[in-house]
Protein backbone atom coordinates (compact mmCIF):
# COMPACT_ATOMS: atom_id res chain seq x y z
CA UNK A 1 0.00 0.00 0.00
CA UNK A 2 2.70 2.44 0.74
CA UNK A 3 4.42 2.13 -3.32
CA UNK A 4 0.57 2.47 -4.30
CA UNK A 5 -0.27 6.14 -2.07
CA UNK A 6 3.47 7.56 -2.25
CA UNK A 7 3.42 6.75 -5.83
CA UNK A 8 0.06 8.96 -6.80
CA UNK A 9 1.42 11.56 -4.67
CA UNK A 10 4.28 11.66 -6.65
CA UNK A 11 2.54 11.87 -9.92
CA UNK A 12 0.29 14.88 -8.37
CA UNK A 13 3.59 16.50 -7.47
CA UNK A 14 5.23 16.11 -10.82
CA UNK A 15 2.04 17.63 -12.88
CA UNK A 16 2.20 21.00 -10.34
CA UNK A 17 6.26 20.81 -11.08
CA UNK A 18 6.18 20.61 -14.88
CA UNK A 19 4.37 23.85 -15.28
CA UNK A 20 6.41 25.58 -12.00
CA UNK A 21 9.88 25.22 -10.59
CA UNK A 22 10.70 21.52 -11.98
CA UNK A 23 10.95 20.02 -8.54
CA UNK A 24 9.02 17.20 -7.69
CA UNK A 25 10.14 16.35 -4.23
CA UNK A 26 11.83 13.56 -2.57
CA UNK A 27 10.32 9.60 -2.28
CA UNK A 28 12.46 8.64 1.25
CA UNK A 29 11.30 4.82 1.27
CA UNK A 30 13.46 2.79 3.69
CA UNK A 31 15.97 0.56 2.53
CA UNK A 32 14.20 -3.21 1.42
CA UNK A 33 10.62 -1.63 1.50
CA UNK A 34 11.01 -1.93 -2.72
CA UNK A 35 12.21 1.18 -3.98
CA UNK A 36 13.15 0.24 -6.98
CA UNK A 37 9.55 -0.96 -7.96
CA UNK A 38 8.01 2.10 -6.84
CA UNK A 39 10.04 3.70 -9.50
CA UNK A 40 9.09 1.20 -12.27
CA UNK A 41 5.47 1.73 -10.91
CA UNK A 42 6.12 6.05 -11.40
CA UNK A 43 7.94 5.56 -14.64
CA UNK A 44 4.24 3.07 -15.52
CA UNK A 45 1.74 6.14 -14.37
CA UNK A 46 3.97 8.94 -15.63
CA UNK A 47 3.26 7.63 -18.97
CA UNK A 48 -0.80 7.76 -18.41
CA UNK A 49 -1.20 10.90 -16.77
CA UNK A 50 1.78 13.10 -19.32
CA UNK A 51 1.98 13.42 -23.08
CA UNK A 52 5.02 11.02 -23.91
CA UNK A 53 7.24 11.99 -21.53
CA UNK A 54 10.92 10.81 -21.83
CA UNK A 55 11.89 9.27 -19.12
CA UNK A 56 16.21 9.69 -17.45
CA UNK A 57 17.20 7.79 -14.75
CA UNK A 58 20.27 8.67 -13.00
CA UNK A 59 22.59 6.78 -10.55
CA UNK A 60 25.96 7.78 -9.44
CA UNK A 61 27.54 4.26 -10.12
CA UNK A 62 28.08 1.99 -12.85
CA UNK A 63 26.81 -1.30 -10.69
CA UNK A 64 23.97 0.65 -9.72
CA UNK A 65 22.88 1.67 -13.21
CA UNK A 66 22.96 -1.95 -14.20
CA UNK A 67 20.86 -3.27 -11.26
CA UNK A 68 18.02 -0.56 -11.84
CA UNK A 69 18.07 -1.02 -15.72
CA UNK A 70 17.92 -4.90 -15.63
CA UNK A 71 15.07 -4.23 -12.68
CA UNK A 72 13.35 -1.83 -15.46
CA UNK A 73 13.81 -4.42 -18.35
CA UNK A 74 12.40 -7.08 -16.32
CA UNK A 75 9.45 -4.84 -16.51
CA UNK A 76 9.31 -3.73 -20.18
CA UNK A 77 5.84 -5.03 -20.99
CA UNK A 78 4.32 -3.55 -18.04
CA UNK A 79 6.04 -0.28 -19.09
CA UNK A 80 5.31 -1.00 -22.42
CA UNK A 81 8.77 0.02 -23.85
CA UNK A 82 12.04 -1.15 -23.94
CA UNK A 83 14.36 1.01 -21.52
CA UNK A 84 18.45 2.30 -22.78
CA UNK A 85 21.23 2.09 -21.25
CA UNK A 86 23.60 5.27 -22.41
CA UNK A 87 27.40 3.23 -23.10
CA UNK A 88 29.09 6.46 -22.82
CA UNK A 89 28.69 10.10 -22.97
CA UNK A 90 28.24 10.54 -27.00
CA UNK A 91 25.52 7.37 -26.75
CA UNK A 92 23.70 9.64 -24.53
CA UNK A 93 24.22 12.81 -26.38
CA UNK A 94 22.42 10.66 -29.48
CA UNK A 95 19.88 9.40 -26.99
CA UNK A 96 19.06 12.90 -26.12
CA UNK A 97 19.85 15.12 -28.44
CA UNK A 98 17.02 15.47 -30.84
CA UNK A 99 14.69 13.36 -29.19
CA UNK A 100 10.91 14.65 -29.36
CA UNK A 101 8.73 11.91 -26.78
CA UNK A 102 9.47 8.95 -25.24
CA UNK A 103 11.55 6.68 -23.70
CA UNK A 104 13.37 5.43 -20.78
CA UNK A 105 17.08 6.00 -20.44
CA UNK A 106 19.62 4.70 -17.85
CA UNK A 107 22.59 6.70 -17.29
CA UNK A 108 25.16 7.42 -14.69
CA UNK A 109 25.68 11.17 -13.46
CA UNK A 110 29.67 11.24 -14.69
CA UNK A 111 27.79 10.86 -18.57
CA UNK A 112 26.99 14.20 -18.45
CA UNK A 113 29.43 16.65 -19.35
CA UNK A 114 29.63 20.46 -19.66
CA UNK A 115 28.44 21.87 -22.47
CA UNK A 116 27.47 25.20 -24.00
CA UNK A 117 24.13 23.55 -25.33
CA UNK A 118 21.52 22.00 -23.61
CA UNK A 119 20.97 18.19 -24.87
CA UNK A 120 17.17 19.18 -24.88
CA UNK A 121 14.55 22.07 -24.29
CA UNK A 122 11.50 19.72 -24.03
CA UNK A 123 9.54 20.83 -20.61
CA UNK A 124 8.24 17.10 -20.63
CA UNK A 125 11.68 15.04 -19.72
CA UNK A 126 11.31 13.52 -16.14
CA UNK A 127 14.49 12.85 -14.54
CA UNK A 128 14.10 10.06 -11.86
CA UNK A 129 17.99 10.15 -10.04
CA UNK A 130 18.47 7.27 -7.69
CA UNK A 131 20.15 7.33 -3.90
CA UNK A 132 18.90 11.00 -4.46
CA UNK A 133 20.88 12.79 -1.25
CA UNK A 134 24.30 11.78 -2.26
CA UNK A 135 27.11 14.96 -2.35
CA UNK A 136 27.53 14.55 -5.51
CA UNK A 137 24.64 16.29 -6.49
CA UNK A 138 25.21 19.72 -5.59
CA UNK A 139 24.95 22.87 -7.20
CA UNK A 140 28.25 24.27 -6.03
CA UNK A 141 31.06 25.79 -8.25
CA UNK A 142 34.62 25.58 -6.96
CA UNK A 143 38.35 26.79 -7.95
CA UNK A 144 40.72 23.59 -7.23
CA UNK A 145 44.48 24.50 -7.70
CA UNK A 146 46.36 21.88 -8.35
CA UNK A 147 50.06 21.70 -10.02
CA UNK A 148 50.79 20.80 -13.45
CA UNK A 149 54.09 18.56 -14.54
CA UNK A 150 56.34 21.40 -14.11
CA UNK A 151 55.31 22.31 -10.80
CA UNK A 152 53.17 25.50 -11.81
CA UNK A 153 50.00 26.49 -10.19
CA UNK A 154 46.78 25.63 -12.62
CA UNK A 155 43.43 26.59 -11.76
CA UNK A 156 40.65 24.30 -12.23
CA UNK A 157 37.16 25.25 -12.18
CA UNK A 158 34.98 22.11 -10.89
CA UNK A 159 31.26 22.25 -11.07
CA UNK A 160 28.90 20.41 -9.11
CA UNK A 161 27.04 17.53 -11.29
CA UNK A 162 23.77 19.01 -10.58
CA UNK A 163 24.55 22.34 -12.06
CA UNK A 164 25.60 19.88 -15.14
CA UNK A 165 22.70 17.96 -15.59
CA UNK A 166 20.53 20.83 -14.92
CA UNK A 167 22.44 22.79 -17.81
CA UNK A 168 21.66 20.20 -20.06
CA UNK A 169 18.13 19.56 -19.60
CA UNK A 170 17.43 23.03 -18.62
CA UNK A 171 13.27 22.41 -18.64
CA UNK A 172 13.16 18.55 -17.32
CA UNK A 173 11.93 18.55 -14.17
CA UNK A 174 13.71 16.13 -10.76
CA UNK A 175 12.68 13.52 -8.57
CA UNK A 176 14.75 12.19 -5.78
CA UNK A 177 14.32 8.39 -4.71
CA UNK A 178 16.26 7.41 -1.41
CA UNK A 179 16.17 5.13 1.26
CA UNK A 180 17.97 7.25 3.81
CA UNK A 181 17.03 10.48 4.72
CA UNK A 182 18.32 13.59 3.68
CA UNK A 183 20.72 15.03 6.16
CA UNK A 184 19.40 17.76 8.23
CA UNK A 185 22.62 20.02 6.82
CA UNK A 186 22.22 18.58 3.49
CA UNK A 187 21.08 21.81 1.33
CA UNK A 188 21.86 20.43 -2.03
CA UNK A 189 19.17 17.84 -1.80
CA UNK A 190 16.14 20.13 -1.44
CA UNK A 191 18.12 22.43 -3.67
CA UNK A 192 18.02 20.32 -6.89
CA UNK A 193 14.83 17.92 -6.19
CA UNK A 194 12.45 20.25 -3.60
CA UNK A 195 10.97 18.65 -0.37
CA UNK A 196 9.70 15.04 0.77
CA UNK A 197 7.05 13.90 -1.38
CA UNK A 198 6.27 10.66 1.27
CA UNK A 199 8.25 9.30 4.27
CA UNK A 200 8.04 5.38 4.70
CA UNK A 201 10.17 4.73 7.77
CA UNK A 202 11.62 2.14 9.31
CA UNK A 203 9.06 1.63 12.33
CA UNK A 204 6.44 1.68 9.58
CA UNK A 205 8.48 -0.60 7.29
CA UNK A 206 8.96 -3.46 10.57
CA UNK A 207 4.95 -2.92 11.41
CA UNK A 208 4.11 -3.84 8.07
CA UNK A 209 6.34 -6.86 7.78
CA UNK A 210 8.35 -5.10 4.68
CA UNK A 211 11.21 -5.25 6.23
CA UNK A 212 13.25 -7.01 9.44
CA UNK A 213 14.99 -5.32 12.20
CA UNK A 214 18.38 -4.89 12.41
CA UNK A 215 20.65 -5.45 15.55
CA UNK A 216 23.90 -5.10 16.38
CA UNK A 217 26.25 -7.05 18.62
CA UNK A 218 30.13 -5.31 19.49
CA UNK A 219 33.17 -7.91 19.32
CA UNK A 220 35.78 -5.24 18.79
CA UNK A 221 37.01 -6.21 22.31
CA UNK A 222 37.93 -9.52 20.84
CA UNK A 223 40.55 -7.70 18.38
CA UNK A 224 42.72 -6.65 21.42
CA UNK A 225 43.66 -3.95 19.81
CA UNK A 226 45.66 -1.04 21.55
CA UNK A 227 44.45 2.94 22.60
CA UNK A 228 46.50 4.02 19.43
CA UNK A 229 44.57 2.04 17.25
CA UNK A 230 41.24 3.04 18.69
CA UNK A 231 42.05 6.48 18.16
CA UNK A 232 43.09 6.06 14.59
CA UNK A 233 39.70 4.55 14.07
CA UNK A 234 37.84 7.56 16.09
CA UNK A 235 39.47 9.56 13.51
CA UNK A 236 38.49 7.93 10.55
CA UNK A 237 34.70 8.40 11.80
CA UNK A 238 35.58 12.21 12.41
CA UNK A 239 36.54 12.67 8.64
CA UNK A 240 34.19 10.30 7.08
CA UNK A 241 31.35 12.59 9.57
CA UNK A 242 33.49 16.02 8.88
CA UNK A 243 30.65 18.83 7.57
CA UNK A 244 31.17 19.52 3.79
CA UNK A 245 34.11 16.75 3.46
CA UNK A 246 33.94 16.40 -0.44
CA UNK A 247 34.84 13.00 -1.79
CA UNK A 248 38.13 14.30 -3.06
CA UNK A 249 38.68 15.62 0.43
CA UNK A 250 37.46 12.13 1.95
CA UNK A 251 40.01 9.95 -0.85
CA UNK A 252 42.66 12.72 0.28
CA UNK A 253 42.67 11.76 4.01
CA UNK A 254 42.33 8.13 3.55
CA UNK A 255 45.56 8.20 1.59
CA UNK A 256 47.09 10.51 4.76
CA UNK A 257 45.87 7.96 7.36
CA UNK A 258 47.46 4.99 5.36
CA UNK A 259 48.65 3.78 9.27
CA UNK A 260 45.10 3.00 9.90
CA UNK A 261 45.68 0.66 6.86
CA UNK A 262 48.74 -0.60 8.00
CA UNK A 263 47.02 -1.20 11.62
CA UNK A 264 44.05 -3.13 10.32
CA UNK A 265 46.01 -5.09 7.95
CA UNK A 266 48.82 -6.14 10.25
CA UNK A 267 49.39 -10.33 10.37
CA UNK A 268 48.23 -10.61 14.17
CA UNK A 269 44.89 -8.49 13.71
CA UNK A 270 43.77 -10.38 10.73
CA UNK A 271 44.61 -13.82 12.49
CA UNK A 272 42.71 -12.27 15.54
CA UNK A 273 39.87 -11.25 13.36
CA UNK A 274 39.08 -14.37 11.18
CA UNK A 275 39.63 -16.55 14.17
CA UNK A 276 36.78 -14.99 16.22
CA UNK A 277 34.49 -14.45 12.93
CA UNK A 278 35.11 -17.93 12.38
CA UNK A 279 33.96 -18.88 16.09
CA UNK A 280 31.41 -16.60 16.57
CA UNK A 281 29.81 -18.06 13.05
CA UNK A 282 30.46 -21.54 13.45
CA UNK A 283 28.55 -21.57 17.04
CA UNK A 284 25.76 -19.14 16.13
CA UNK A 285 25.18 -18.17 12.29
CA UNK A 286 26.01 -21.41 10.35
CA UNK A 287 22.89 -22.62 10.31
CA UNK A 288 20.98 -19.65 11.32
CA UNK A 289 18.87 -19.90 7.95
CA UNK A 290 20.64 -20.66 5.24
CA UNK A 291 23.89 -19.57 6.63
CA UNK A 292 24.25 -16.66 4.21
CA UNK A 293 26.61 -13.84 5.76
CA UNK A 294 28.50 -10.85 4.52
CA UNK A 295 32.14 -9.85 6.06
CA UNK A 296 32.66 -5.91 5.10
CA UNK A 297 36.72 -5.21 4.78
CA UNK A 298 38.33 -1.73 4.98
CA UNK A 299 39.91 -2.29 1.88
CA UNK A 300 40.85 -4.69 -1.32
CA UNK A 301 44.28 -5.43 0.49
CA UNK A 302 42.32 -6.89 3.76
CA UNK A 303 39.76 -8.55 1.48
CA UNK A 304 42.23 -10.54 0.42
CA UNK A 305 44.01 -10.71 3.28
CA UNK A 306 40.80 -12.12 5.18
CA UNK A 307 40.09 -14.49 2.69
CA UNK A 308 43.54 -16.28 2.79
CA UNK A 309 43.68 -16.42 6.44
CA UNK A 310 40.30 -18.16 6.46
CA UNK A 311 41.02 -20.82 3.62
CA UNK A 312 44.65 -20.81 5.81
CA UNK A 313 42.32 -21.83 8.89
CA UNK A 314 39.75 -23.69 7.22
CA UNK A 315 41.22 -25.42 4.08
CA UNK A 316 37.74 -27.05 2.99
CA UNK A 317 35.68 -23.67 2.76
CA UNK A 318 36.70 -23.28 -0.93
CA UNK A 319 33.72 -22.86 -2.16
CA UNK A 320 31.61 -21.28 1.28
CA UNK A 321 33.96 -18.06 0.86
CA UNK A 322 34.45 -15.98 -2.22
CA UNK A 323 35.74 -11.98 -2.40
CA UNK A 324 33.58 -9.91 -4.39
CA UNK A 325 35.56 -6.03 -5.46
CA UNK A 326 36.16 -4.16 -8.31
CA UNK A 327 39.59 -5.47 -9.68
CA UNK A 328 42.51 -3.28 -11.50
CA UNK A 329 45.40 -4.14 -13.83
CA UNK A 330 48.02 -3.31 -11.60
CA UNK A 331 46.74 -6.08 -9.07
CA UNK A 332 49.18 -8.78 -8.03
CA UNK A 333 48.80 -11.72 -10.84
CA UNK A 334 47.03 -14.24 -8.01
CA UNK A 335 44.32 -11.46 -7.38
CA UNK A 336 43.01 -12.10 -11.02
CA UNK A 337 41.38 -15.62 -10.79
CA UNK A 338 40.24 -14.60 -7.45
CA UNK A 339 38.27 -12.04 -8.10
CA UNK A 340 37.13 -13.12 -11.87
CA UNK A 341 35.85 -10.71 -14.75
CA UNK A 342 32.49 -9.06 -15.01
CA UNK A 343 31.10 -12.47 -15.63
CA UNK A 344 32.19 -14.03 -12.98
CA UNK A 345 31.02 -11.52 -10.23
CA UNK A 346 27.60 -11.81 -11.84
CA UNK A 347 27.52 -15.85 -11.41
CA UNK A 348 28.98 -14.95 -7.92
CA UNK A 349 25.61 -12.61 -7.43
CA UNK A 350 23.50 -15.62 -8.89
CA UNK A 351 25.01 -18.02 -6.57
CA UNK A 352 24.80 -15.96 -3.32
CA UNK A 353 21.12 -15.48 -3.94
CA UNK A 354 20.58 -18.87 -4.08
CA UNK A 355 19.88 -20.49 -0.70
CA UNK A 356 20.68 -23.95 -1.57
CA UNK A 357 24.55 -22.77 -3.02
CA UNK A 358 27.35 -23.61 -0.70
CA UNK A 359 29.04 -19.97 -1.50
CA UNK A 360 28.10 -18.76 1.93
CA UNK A 361 30.42 -16.18 2.72
CA UNK A 362 30.83 -12.80 0.23
CA UNK A 363 33.84 -10.67 1.51
CA UNK A 364 33.26 -7.29 -0.01
CA UNK A 365 34.51 -3.79 0.59
CA UNK A 366 31.87 -1.83 -1.50
CA UNK A 367 30.53 -4.28 -3.72
CA UNK A 368 27.26 -5.36 -2.70
CA UNK A 369 26.45 -2.86 -0.03
CA UNK A 370 23.99 -0.69 -1.90
CA UNK A 371 20.98 -2.29 -3.70
CA UNK A 372 21.96 -5.93 -3.53
CA UNK A 373 19.40 -8.11 -2.04
CA UNK A 374 19.38 -11.73 -0.61
CA UNK A 375 16.50 -11.85 1.91
CA UNK A 376 18.05 -14.49 3.85
CA UNK A 377 21.13 -13.31 4.20
CA UNK A 378 21.22 -12.54 8.58
CA UNK A 379 24.26 -11.58 9.22
CA UNK A 380 27.28 -9.09 8.47
CA UNK A 381 30.53 -8.80 9.69
CA UNK A 382 32.13 -4.88 9.51
CA UNK A 383 35.80 -4.29 9.67
CA UNK A 384 35.51 -0.79 8.01
CA UNK A 385 34.41 2.56 9.46
CA UNK A 386 31.49 3.79 7.61
CA UNK A 387 29.16 6.78 8.63
CA UNK A 388 26.27 8.35 7.51
CA UNK A 389 23.98 6.74 4.41
CA UNK A 390 26.76 4.73 3.79
CA UNK A 391 26.94 3.01 6.75
CA UNK A 392 22.42 2.82 7.07
CA UNK A 393 22.79 1.49 2.84
CA UNK A 394 25.48 -0.79 4.00
CA UNK A 395 23.56 -2.82 7.45
CA UNK A 396 20.57 -2.78 5.59
CA UNK A 397 21.80 -5.68 3.52
CA UNK A 398 20.50 -7.95 6.61
CA UNK A 399 16.71 -6.61 6.84
CA UNK A 400 14.88 -8.21 4.14
CA UNK A 401 12.01 -10.58 5.02
CA UNK A 402 12.37 -13.95 4.79
CA UNK A 403 11.01 -16.67 6.39
CA UNK A 404 10.47 -16.73 10.15
CA UNK A 405 13.56 -14.57 10.23
CA UNK A 406 13.84 -12.39 13.64
CA UNK A 407 15.93 -9.72 12.34
CA UNK A 408 19.24 -9.20 10.47
CA UNK A 409 22.87 -8.95 12.81
CA UNK A 410 25.57 -6.50 12.37
CA UNK A 411 28.77 -8.09 14.49
CA UNK A 412 30.98 -4.95 14.77
CA UNK A 413 34.71 -4.68 15.03
CA UNK A 414 35.45 -1.51 14.32
CA UNK A 415 33.18 0.49 16.90
CA UNK A 416 30.58 1.52 14.47
CA UNK A 417 28.04 2.07 17.48
CA UNK A 418 28.34 5.99 18.09
CA UNK A 419 28.49 6.07 13.48
CA UNK A 420 25.25 4.48 14.29
CA UNK A 421 23.43 6.79 16.71
CA UNK A 422 24.82 9.57 14.71
CA UNK A 423 23.29 8.11 11.68
CA UNK A 424 19.98 7.74 13.31
CA UNK A 425 19.66 11.35 14.46
CA UNK A 426 18.32 12.32 10.93
CA UNK A 427 15.32 9.44 11.06
CA UNK A 428 12.12 9.80 11.67
CA UNK A 429 11.26 10.58 15.92
CA UNK A 430 9.80 7.08 16.09
CA UNK A 431 12.57 5.60 14.29
CA UNK A 432 14.66 7.39 17.06
CA UNK A 433 12.84 6.00 19.58
CA UNK A 434 12.36 2.59 18.20
CA UNK A 435 16.27 1.50 16.60
CA UNK A 436 18.09 4.49 18.58
CA UNK A 437 19.79 1.79 20.28
CA UNK A 438 19.64 -2.20 18.89
CA UNK A 439 22.48 -3.47 21.07
CA UNK A 440 21.61 -7.13 21.28
CA UNK A 441 23.01 -6.80 24.97
CA UNK A 442 20.00 -4.27 25.74
CA UNK A 443 17.67 -5.45 23.12
CA UNK A 444 17.42 -9.23 21.89
CA UNK A 445 19.48 -10.48 25.10
CA UNK A 446 16.89 -9.48 27.99
CA UNK A 447 14.10 -10.58 25.33
CA UNK A 448 15.29 -13.85 25.24
CA UNK A 449 15.82 -14.50 28.93
CA UNK A 450 11.90 -12.92 29.24
CA UNK A 451 10.78 -15.63 27.36
CA UNK A 452 12.39 -18.22 28.46
CA UNK A 453 11.14 -17.17 32.30
CA UNK A 454 7.10 -17.51 30.31
CA UNK A 455 8.36 -21.10 28.65
CA UNK A 456 9.50 -22.44 32.25
CA UNK A 457 6.11 -20.98 33.75
CA UNK A 458 4.32 -22.69 31.24
CA UNK A 459 5.81 -25.95 32.05
CA UNK A 460 5.16 -25.56 35.90
CA UNK A 461 4.01 -28.64 37.22
CA UNK A 462 6.56 -30.79 34.54
CA UNK A 463 9.64 -31.85 36.50
CA UNK A 464 12.81 -31.39 33.73
CA UNK A 465 15.39 -30.45 36.34
CA UNK A 466 17.27 -33.59 35.31
CA UNK A 467 17.97 -32.62 31.58
CA UNK A 468 20.97 -30.63 31.63
CA UNK A 469 23.09 -33.40 33.45
CA UNK A 470 21.18 -36.51 32.07
CA UNK A 471 22.33 -38.92 29.35
CA UNK A 472 21.11 -38.34 26.31
CA UNK A 473 18.18 -41.04 27.17
CA UNK A 474 17.42 -39.23 30.12
CA UNK A 475 17.00 -36.35 27.72
CA UNK A 476 15.34 -38.11 24.99
CA UNK A 477 13.12 -39.37 27.65
CA UNK A 478 12.29 -35.81 29.39
CA UNK A 479 11.82 -34.56 25.34
CA UNK A 480 8.99 -36.63 24.67
CA UNK A 481 7.57 -36.45 28.15
CA UNK A 482 7.60 -32.39 27.96
CA UNK A 483 5.78 -33.10 25.06
CA UNK A 484 3.28 -34.74 26.32
CA UNK A 485 2.78 -32.80 28.99
CA UNK A 486 2.11 -29.56 26.41
CA UNK A 487 -0.54 -31.70 24.63
CA UNK A 488 -2.22 -32.32 27.83
CA UNK A 489 -5.82 -32.45 26.42
CA UNK A 490 -7.00 -31.21 29.70
CA UNK A 491 -5.65 -27.96 29.34
CA UNK A 492 -6.54 -27.45 25.88
CA UNK A 493 -4.89 -23.50 25.94
CA UNK A 494 -1.48 -24.57 26.72
CA UNK A 495 -0.36 -25.93 23.71
CA UNK A 496 -0.94 -22.76 21.36
CA UNK A 497 0.09 -20.35 24.05
CA UNK A 498 3.69 -22.34 24.26
CA UNK A 499 4.44 -22.84 20.33
CA UNK A 500 3.62 -18.92 20.51
CA UNK A 501 6.34 -17.98 23.08
CA UNK A 502 8.87 -20.55 22.14
CA UNK A 503 8.61 -19.54 18.47
CA UNK A 504 8.97 -15.53 20.31
CA UNK A 505 12.21 -17.26 22.48
CA UNK A 506 13.41 -18.97 19.40
CA UNK A 507 13.91 -16.27 17.47
CA UNK A 508 15.61 -14.52 20.50
CA UNK A 509 17.41 -16.74 20.96
CA UNK A 510 18.70 -16.81 17.18
CA UNK A 511 20.00 -13.33 17.40
CA UNK A 512 22.44 -13.30 21.10
CA UNK A 513 23.09 -16.93 20.73
CA UNK A 514 27.01 -15.64 21.98
CA UNK A 515 25.85 -14.25 24.61
CA UNK A 516 23.67 -16.86 26.03
CA UNK A 517 25.03 -19.60 28.97
CA UNK A 518 25.05 -23.29 28.67
CA UNK A 519 22.54 -23.23 31.37
CA UNK A 520 20.17 -20.57 29.61
CA UNK A 521 20.76 -22.48 26.16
Amino acid sequence: YHQYFAVKKAIERTKIAIVNDGKIGVFWHTQGSGKSLSMVFYAHLLQEELSQPTIVVITDRNDLDDQLYTQFSKCQDFLRQVPIQAKSREDLKSLLSGREANGIIFTTMQKFEESSEPLSLRKNIIVMTDEAHRGQYGFEEKIKMTKNEKGEDVAKRIIGTARIIHDSLPNASYIGFTGTPISNKDRDTVEVFGSYIDVYDMTQAVADGATCPVYYESRVINLNLDEATLKAIDDEYELLAEEGATEEQIEKSKKEMSHLEEILSAPATIDSLCRDILKHYEENRQYELTGKAMIVAYSRPIAMSIYHKILELRPEWNEKVKVVMTGSNKDPEEWHEIIGNKQYKKELAKRFKDDDDPMKIAIVVDMWLTGFDVPSLATMYVYKPMHGYNLMQAIARVNRVFKDKEGGLIVDYVGIASALKAAMKEYTERDKNTYGDMNIAKVAYPKFQEKLQVCKDLLHGFDFSGFIDGSPLVMAKLITKGVNFVLDARVPDRKDLFLKEAMLLRQSQSLCSSMTTEKER
